[in-house]
């Protein structure tokens, strides 16, 4: 399964490059935060959850092509260390870290279980979680390797209707590769502090009319190359239309040793 999750991401690259034309870019939920004072998810995240003082160990678990551990690694003294199972997403990363001379951030390709002994204060999680095997193990696991206090920060989609009864979202699961669909009932761990936040709200709606043309001709261009470009294109419709039937919503829940 993760083969078939690192070729998707490797896809999900190749589209999100060709649109952006940046050497690295968020490739999460854009949010209305400006007007709350903050940047992006991961500034709201560094500053109300993480704190800037100090010299932390932060695991971006799930970085993406590294938007995000970049922007913790420049905006404060912690150590971010980015991990994804896409050899295209890592390798972009370790591209910008090198030419920006960024010497508190790195890139591995690993997955969430090959963190060896390895601990951190810090686990973010921005939208990656959804696509473990076992979502509950792989957070009881992410759990065994924070150091005391340490705390894992969660910002996903969590689905709040009737599983059972729902084809939309068993449409979404097959193609966007989920074992299973994040829910309430999915998070119930035993041991930890746990704290929600709905950002559901803040999420930004609407593109600009050219941005869209573009990435309707990209993907229309990739859905005759490849299937993994119609299952993120497919997947991604599907999840959009189970937010306007609010049966999903964007959390951020920390867990706390």
């Amino acid at each position: 399964m993760s083969e078939k999750v690192a070729k998707l991401y490797d896809a999900l690259f190749e589209i999100e490059h060709s649109l952006k034309h940046k050497n690295i870019y968020p490739i999460h939920k854009r949010l209305n935060l400006k007007s709350l004072g903050y940047v992006d998810i991961y500034d709201y995240v560094l500053k109300k959850y993480i704190g800037l003082k100090g010299n932390l160990q932060i695991l971006d678990a799930g970085c993406g092509v590294g938007y995000g551990s970049v922007f913790l690694a420049q905006n404060s003294s912690h150590k971010i260390t980015g991990i994804s199972i896409s050899p295209k997403e890592i390798n972009q990363g370790q591209k910008v870290v090198k030419s920006q001379l960024i010497s508190n951030c790195d890139f591995e390709l690993k997955d969430f279980l090959s963190l060896g002994k390895r601990t951190f204060d810090v686990i973010v999680c921005v939208e990656s979680l959804k696509h473990a095997k076992d979502i509950n193990n792989v957070l009881k696991t992410l759990i065994n390797h924070l150091n005391p206090c340490g705390k894992i920060i969660l910002v996903e989609d969590v689905f709040v209707g009737n599983l059972k009864t729902n084809s939309l979202v068993s449409k979404f699961q097959e193609n966007w590769i989920l074992s299973e669909v994040l829910d309430s009932n999915t998070l119930q761990l035993k041991g930890v502090k746990v704290k929600k936040e709905d950002l559901t709200p803040l999420i930004k709606t609407g593109l600009h009319l050219s941005f869209f043309i573009r990435k309707t001709l990209v993907f229309v261009s990739a859905l005759l190359k490849d299937k993994a470009f119609k299952q993120l294109f497919l997947g991604g419709i599907q999840l959009e239309q189970l937010y306007r039937n609010k049966q999903m919503k964007y959390q951020l829940i920390q867990f706390t040793k």
